[in-house]
């Protein structure tokens, strides 16, 4: 998935009150076995979700975090049960004013820190439960939050020393079954009626086929049960492709808040948008209006930039183009050349660095509500006229951030210790991105509304491979396009090899720790 805005929410008014109980390792199969009146009740007077998705790898800690924080384990950073620094490295419900608390056993601490209230594991199995709901009750006497978190263990601890095929596991669902009945009825009394309330049923992960397993992602570990009831929960289900990453996004909406800032998550109460093709409809009609803003980061090109700026297309699928031009404090008449050429420019009063043009040029686009926004290098060495070629991707509705390949295309002539760099540096890139990749220095490039919005540069010096790693990391669709290149016929390249890779091997490295 991708991030985007969960959007206003379409699912009515806020609750007075949301509980979320999370059954720790429980089946949805084994669910579906068990004899629980009171969770097929919650699940008849509200909805269902049979195939919710949990995330990878299917630990407690990891789903717990991608669940509260609507963020995949790359962005939360939560990659196991045994973390090598404490707390999410993004936001979560937790962080966005209104009054949440969680109740769970001790290694949740890692994630969310003082959020959590616990409840130690060491007990006998039969007792763990209706300690954590007592721990939830004294909670509310306490802090009375209007977000209250429950886990229960029971069920994961007897998949664990059992497996999910014993009887015993079965047995386990349905006292818990009992034990949540017991206290939703408790803060019925307490909250004055569940009118108002919203309430979510989940688990974090499913269990494996054997004894004591799961962390990978066979069918009985991925899939989730989802049950929703009360405020603000339709009749059916407003779609069916869920995961508990859309958890975040719903129990904001339903409190009444804006979903955390890495969220790619979407309310699942919130009625679906209604289809019109297959590449993703619902984000692309927001490609349907506002301009395509092309980018020309200029230092001394005064030869080269009225020539490439008249080269860009007018209008390009339908969407006007607007061509902007950050001149990066050249010394020459760049800035004089561009406004020649009648199109707008943005000057830096010094020499910044490309990264830094980059930058400018991206918050110019924003600023205008751009569809999409392409950037290409002023020298001549990209043809301007590629530019619809490049987009199709993302005004398709297939990609967010597209990157026209030099290597995938053709290339007219390239000094060879400039291909050998290319080559090496896009193979460091692939590995830190995880991914293949044919052209990590590219100044062809393309983002589209959604990427554009969440795209940050946080280097003044080069922008190239950090920003791809960057989206990347953030979960967005990536896509490359062949493209014809040629090296420049005139003026002189800045880059000088040595100082390129001290720049921009470092920030590489910082930008793959964080994401």
């Amino acid at each position: 998935r991708r991030p985007r805005a969960a959007g206003p929410a379409r699912c009515g008014p806020p609750s007075r009150k949301v509980l979320l109980v999370v059954i720790d390792g429980c089946r949805v199969d084994r669910l579906a076995e068990a004899t629980t009146p009171f969770l097929d009740r919650l699940a008849a007077e509200g909805v269902s979700l049979s195939a919710c998705e949990t995330a990878y790898p299917a630990r407690t800690v990891t789903c717990f975090s991608s669940m509260l924080t609507g963020a995949p384990p790359a962005v939360h950073g939560m990659r196991s049960n045994f973390v090598p620094r404490k707390g999410v490295r993004c936001e979560s419900v937790f962080d966005l004013g209104v009054p949440a608390r969680m109740v769970g056993i001790a290694h949740l601490v890692d994630a969310f820190g003082d959020r959590v209230r616990t409840v130690t594991a060491v007990m006998p199995n039969d007792e763990i439960d209706a300690a954590l709901c007592a721990k939830a009750r004294l909670v509310v006497e306490e802090e009375d939050p209007d977000l209250l978190v429950v886990q229960t263990l029971s069920v994961d601890q007897t998949g664990h020393f059992r497996g999910s095929y014993y009887g015993e596991y079965r047995e386990r669902i349905e006292t818990t079954d009992a034990e949540l009945e017991q206290l939703v009825a408790w803060l019925s009394e307490r909250w004055g009626g569940l009118d108002g309330v919203t309430i979510g049923i989940l688990s974090d992960h499913g269990q494996g086929r054997g004894i004591g397993g799961h962390g990978h992602w066979t069918p009985t570990e991925r899939l989730v049960p989802c049950i929703w009831w009360g405020n603000g929960v339709p009749a059916a289900p407003a779609r069916h492709d869920v995961s508990i990453l859309d958890v975040a996004p719903t129990l904001t909406h339903r409190l009444g808040v804006r979903a955390p800032e890495r969220s790619v998550g979407q309310c699942l109460l919130c009625p679906a948008p209604a289809p019109t093709g297959e590449s993703d409809p619902d984000r692309a009609g927001t490609a349907d209006a506002g301009p395509v803003v092309v980018i020309l980061p200029v230092h001394d090109e005064m030869a080269t930039v009225a020539d490439v700026a008249n080269r860009v297309p007018a209008v390009v699928a339908g969407h006007p183009v607007q061509v902007v031009v950050v001149d990066d404090g050249s010394d020459d008449a760049s800035a004089a050349s561009a406004r020649s050429a009648g199109v707008d420019v943005v000057s830096h009063g010094r020499h910044r660095g490309l990264g830094a043009a980059v930058r400018t040029g991206l918050a110019e686009a924003r600023r205008r509500d751009a569809v999409a926004a392409a950037f290409l290098d002023a020298d001549g060495e990209y043809d301007p006229a590629q530019l619809e070629s490049l987009l199709e991707p993302i005004l398709a509705g297939r990609a967010d951030y597209v990157v026209g390949s030099r290597f995938a295309g053709r290339i007219d002539s390239m000094l060879l210790r400039r291909r050998l760099g290319n080559r090496v540096l896009t193979l460091i890139t692939s590995a830190l991105a995880g991914r293949r990749l044919s052209d990590a220095q590219s100044g062809f490039r393309a983002l589209g509304r959604d990427a554009l919005a969440s795209a940050t540069i946080a280097h003044d010096y080069n922008y190239a491979q950090v920003l791809t790693l960057e989206l990347l990391g953030k979960g967005f669709r990536y896509a490359e396009v062949p493209i014809h290149y040629r090296w420049r016929s005139q003026g002189r390249s800045y880059v000088k090899l040595g100082r390129y890779l001290r720049h921009v091997l470092p920030a590489m490295a910082r930008t793959a720790r964080t994401r």
